[in-house]
C-alpha cells in the first residue's frame, strides 16, 4: 500500500527465491489444509508475493502491475483462473476458511502482547469453528469384498 493508505492486500519480495511448488506445499502444511489449487508452472521461480486473504480476486490485475510472480488468495473462480493464466502469472488458491483463521489467531497473540505492554491482562477467547467443506481426493477403489 501507499504511505498513509490502507489496503485490502499485500506485496513483498521474498528474502530468496523459492520454486512454485514448494511453497504451495509448506503453504499447505503450515495451513493444515489437504489441498491448494495452484495455476501456473509448479516450477516457476518466485521472488515478488502479492496477497489478499478471503476472496481477492478482483486484485488479480493490481498483484500483475505490481511486478508480483505469485498471487496467493482464496475462493478463486474458474474463469478467473483462466483469465490470470493468460497473463503468466502465477496463483495460489488457499481457500477462504484456514488463511481467515490462521489470520484471527495471528492477530489473538498481537492484540494479547499489545495488552500486555500495557500492563492490562486480557482473556482471549477464541470461536473454534469448522470449514464448511471437505476435499475428498483420489482414493483406490476397492472391490466389492476385498480384504483391506
Amino acid at each position: 500500500p501507499q504511505k498513509g493508505k490502507n489496503g485490502l492486500g499485500l506485496v513483498g519480495d521474498l528474502d530468496s527465491e523459492v520454486v512454485l511448488d514448494d511453497l504451495a506445499e509448506t503453504l499447505r502444511e503450515k495451513l493444515g489444509i489437504s489441498a491448494v489449487r495452484l495455476v501456473g508452472n509448479k516450477g516457476t521461480i518466485i521472488r515478488r508475493v502479492a496477497l489478499c486473504a478471503g476472496s481477492g480476486a478482483s486484485l488479480m490485475e493490481e498483484a500483475l502491475v505490481r511486478g508480483s510472480d505469485l498471487f496467493i488468495t482464496g475462493d478463486v473462480r474458474y474463469h478467473d483462473a483462466r483469465r490470470v493464466q493468460e497473463t503468466g502469472l502465477s496463483l495460489l488458491d488457499i481457500g477462504h476458511f484456514a488463511p481467515e483463521r490462521y489470520g484471527m489467531e495471528c492477530f489473538g497473540k498481537l492484540l494479547d502482547g499489545a495488552l500486555r505492554d500495557l500492563g492490562k491482562a486480557v482473556e482471549i477467547l477464541y470461536a473454534v469453528e469448522e470449514n464448511p467443506f471437505t476435499t475428498l481426493t483420489a482414493q483406490p477403489r476397492r472391490i466389492r469384498g476385498e480384504q483391506e
